[in-house]
Formats: C-alpha cells, sequence, structure tokens
C-alpha cells in the first residue's frame, strides 16, 4: 500500500505509519539489492522516494492539524527543505542522517515559529527505531529554523561549509501562500548566484591524502569518502561558477549537475562522463557497504560470496575487478577539481 492508503486520525498515528511503512518498503529495497535486482544506485533511488513521500505525510498532517487548531496562515508561507543525501533524490542509504531545516516570511512569526517547531517535534518522532534514517537530526539542524532574510545573512556570511549546504538543498514541502516555494527557490538561487570568495575557497580547498593502501572497509569507507567528496566539490564549483546563467544547474544530485554542464557546454561530455562515472561507482560502492558492513568488517577476510555481492551490485564482475577499480577511481577522484580547472582554462 502506498502510504497516503493507510487510514490514520491523529498525528501521532500518522508518525508510526510513516516509521512503519519505511522500514518496511526499505527491507524490501535491501532484499532487492541483495538479490542483484537493484544496483546500490537504483537502491538509493527509491530510498529517498520512501523517505520523501513519509516525511511529506507527517508534515501534511502536522500543517492540517495546526491550522485546524490555530487558523491558516493569512500572508507568506512554510518551506521544509532537505539538504544532503536525500535531497539528491538518489544517494540515500541505510543509516542516513535526515539534514532538514525549514524557512518561513509571514506576518505571524509566532504562528510560523510554532508551526515549525511542531514539524521539527513530529520529525524527530518519526526518525526514532527507524531503519533508514539516523534516529536523531543532523547535529547543526536541532534547531532549525529562519526566516528568508535570515537565511540570506547565514550563508552571505560565505562560509564554505554553510554554500556547500545550500547547494545540496531542496525544497520538499510547501505551506501557505502558493508562490511562497517560488519566493524561497529565487532566494536561494540569488544567494548562490552571488558568491564568488566560496567558490575561491572550495576551489583551493586542499585534497586529502590517499589512504596508504585499500585492504579493509575501513580504508575503503575512508576512500568512498574522499571519493564522494572530491565528485561533489567539482558539482559544488560548477554549480556556483554558472549559477547566474544557468540556474537549472542549481541541482543536488552531482550526476544531474555534470550533465547539464555539458548540455551547457560548461565542460566537454568526456569529461562529464568521467565524472558521472565516478559518482555513480562511489555511491554505488558507499551503499552497499552500508548494508553489508560491521564495525569489524574486513572485505578481504569476507566470505566469497559477500565480495562478489558487493562486487555484483557495483555492476562489476568479481572482486579483484573491483579492487582495482577503487584503486584507479581513488586516483582519478582526487583530480576531480583540477581537471575542471584545465577544461575551464
Amino acid at each position: 500500500a502506498q502510504i497516503a492508503e493507510i487510514p490514520a486520525q491523529t498525528i501521532q498515528e500518522v508518525v508510526e505509519n510513516a516509521r512503519n511503512w519505511t522500514n518496511e518498503k526499505t527491507v524490501q529495497i535491501c532484499v532487492h539489492m541483495i538479490r542483484g535486482n537493484l544496483s546500490a544506485t537504483e537502491a538509493g533511488v527509491a530510498m529517498s522516494r520512501v523517505g520523501e513521500a513519509a516525511i511529506n505525510s507527517v508534515l501534511q498532517k502536522v500543517s492540517e492539524n495546526f491550522s485546524e487548531k490555530f487558523g491558516l496562515l493569512e500572508d507568506g508561507g512554510i518551506a521544509a527543505v532537505v539538504s544532503g543525501e536525500i535531497a539528491s533524490k538518489s544517494d540515500t542509504t541505510l543509516g542516513t542522517e535526515l539534514d532538514i531545516y525549514f524557512v518561513y516570511s509571514s506576518g505571524n512569526e509566532q504562528y510560523s515559529e510554532s508551526m515549525c517547531r511542531q514539524f521539527l517535534k513530529e520529525i524527530q518522532s518519526y526518525l526514532r527505531s527507524n531503519i533508514l534514517f539516523a534516529p536523531d537530526l543532523a547535529e547543526d539542524r536541532q534547531n532549525s529554523i529562519y526566516t528568508l532574510v535570515s537565511l540570506s545573512d547565514q550563508h552571505n556570511l560565505e562560509s564554505s561549509d554553510n554554500i556547500r549546504k545550500l547547494i545540496k538543498s531542496r525544497r520538499i514541502f510547501t505551506y501557505g501562500k502558493s508562490d511562497f516555494g517560488n519566493r524561497f527557490d529565487r532566494t536561494r538561487q540569488e544567494i548562490l548566484g552571488n558568491q564568488d570568495a566560496s567558490l575561491d575557497m572550495i576551489t583551493s580547498t586542499p585534497a586529502k591524502e590517499l589512504p596508504p593502501q585499500i585492504n579493509s572497509v575501513l580504508t575503503i569507507t575512508e576512500s568512498i569518502e574522499k571519493g564522494i567528496e572530491e565528485v561533489e566539490k567539482a558539482a559544488a564549483i560548477l554549480q556556483l561558477r554558472h549559477t547566474r546563467h544557468s540556474p537549472e544547474i542549481l541541482n543536488p544530485n552531482a550526476i544531474s549537475v555534470f550533465e547539464l554542464a555539458a548540455d551547457n557546454k560548461s565542460i566537454s561530455r568526456e569529461l562529464s562522463e568521467q565524472l558521472i562515472d565516478e559518482a555513480t561507482t562511489w555511491r554505488n560502492l558507499a551503499g552497499i557497504l552500508k548494508l553489508v558492513a560491521t564495525d569489524n568488517f574486513a572485505v578481504e577476510t569476507a566470505n566469497p560470496n559477500v565480495k562478489s555481492m558487493i562486487a555484483r551490485s557495483c555492476g562489476l564482475e568479481s572482486p579483484d575487478e573491483m579492487n582495482a577499480t577503487i584503486a584507479d577511481l581513488a586516483l582519478r577522484s582526487s583530480t576531480a577539481v583540477d581537471r575542471l580547472k584545465i577544461a575551464d582554462s
């Protein structure tokens, strides 16, 4: 059943239904991934859709109940915005940390603040005993309520971390006036279209040194994290560089960014395909390792069937090919930003 078809009367029932439905669907997706019916990237798309649908059901019920008690918001609106893995629509994995914040603009500040706090409370409740998401909101999102003005002020401080979070943001729910969602999108575009200093900071951030060898899940995990960081940095550079003339490039999904950059002739099709291949393979590896790895798990000492499953889930024929691919990708991804600089020269 789809989540909208599950009967519920109270907020508590909606939250519980959303959590149970999320867990049920997540288990089904994992089974398909283990059987080889879905790649980790395909599973990430499915998990992202499940998580977003469940979150929306909770937010919708909260807004309905709040409006019944206190009336409708007469002007302005509230937007729920996710950042990070779930915002990309494809990168959600088991234990993803939910990064969600709320932005409003209204003459009734108390009303808007109160509704946002109710949103946060019920979302936190939804995360308890949740298979898909980590049990707590992202650490710096515990009190994440902004006005459009304060959002601009915070991000105009030109912190590269703040800017990269805004780049990786996507609005998933809007309450209030029908045009408020577009107002948030325009504000986000304006902030990111005027960030030359942040572009310089992101571009000049030194790459971390590669691990000396890749022989355990810890080392592989470090390599995956570094590889993802490098391709995401390349996507962020393209977005900040071309937002003013190509606002459609403000997509939180790195693969979509590389595709759009090639379509706009900002980079060559060859470079785009290289970066897409790297991003896809790193995400596949991250997704499957989240499914099978424990703290003391080591790939080299794992059951041969487990190693083969990891490789197949990444579209690779054997563990040996997987090891070679990781080594090659680690070297290539470490030069992603440099390749953009060469392409731009």
